[in-house]
């Protein structure tokens, strides 16, 4: 298993993988079920320091995105990237490893029977939500959860850098958010136990798995 390789033999590794990397970034959201691990803050500067001796598939990657967080179900993942609205959920919790699955990436304008019978039902509204228009932009979409205390509106830009191991796709994030600054690291595959070995690596095993939806709620 690679948790005994020395960081020397990361880097050739690592090379060999990038065609493969390639195709996992590219792939990232039309995947099957991940696994993930994401920490956020301070205490993982050994991960960084082992992925900073590595050759990057892709990095400086900077976006502005937009989280819609439900406050009573954080197992919905549901943000607006490059003018698509993507939400995934938590199929699988162990509170070391959480496994996502992608189940809607689209396009704005967005029309009004999408909404209301692809979007909404991951939203989980207490209250029916009246559609007066037959396109909505990602404006008049933020819109619409206005004064809604269920729903957290968090606006957020990234710099991500992308690392590839093995079948693991490595995700180091600058996160400003409200003004202040914020490292993530995100480590996902399908491959369960590679993941676990290489977070137990890393030395990341005893630091909580936290999701965005998580996180932001906690503010």
């Amino acid at each position: 298993m690679f948790i005994n390789k020395s960081l020397q033999n990361i880097q050739p590794l690592l090379f060999l993988n990038l065609a493969k990397g390639f195709i996992i970034l590219n792939q990232s959201h039309i995947k099957k079920p991940r696994f993930e691990f994401r920490v956020f803050g301070e205490n993982f500067k050994r991960a960084l320091s082992i992925l900073s001796n590595i050759i990057p598939l892709r990095e400086n990657i900077k976006s502005s995105e937009t989280y819609i967080v439900i406050k009573n179900d954080l197992s919905v993942n549901i943000k607006i990237r490059d003018n698509s609205l993507e939400i995934k959920t938590l199929i699988e919790n162990n509170n070391f490893l959480q496994k996502w699955k992608p189940v809607l990436k689209i396009d704005f304008p967005l029309d009004k029977e999408t909404l209301k019978n692809e979007v909404f039902p991951y939203l989980k509204l207490n209250e029916t939500i009246l559609l007066k228009e037959q396109l909505y932009s990602q404006k008049q979409f933020l819109q619409l959860f206005e004064n809604k205390r269920s729903i957290i509106i968090s606006k957020v830009k990234k710099e991500r850098t992308f690392y590839i191991f093995e079948s693991i796709l490595c995700e180091v994030t600058k996160v400003n958010l409200q003004d202040s600054d914020i490292t993530t690291l995100c480590l996902e595959t399908e491959n369960k136990e590679e993941l676990k070995s290489f977070i137990s690596f890393l030395k990341l095993d005893k630091i909580k798995n936290t999701s965005y939806p998580k996180m932001l709620a906690s503010l």
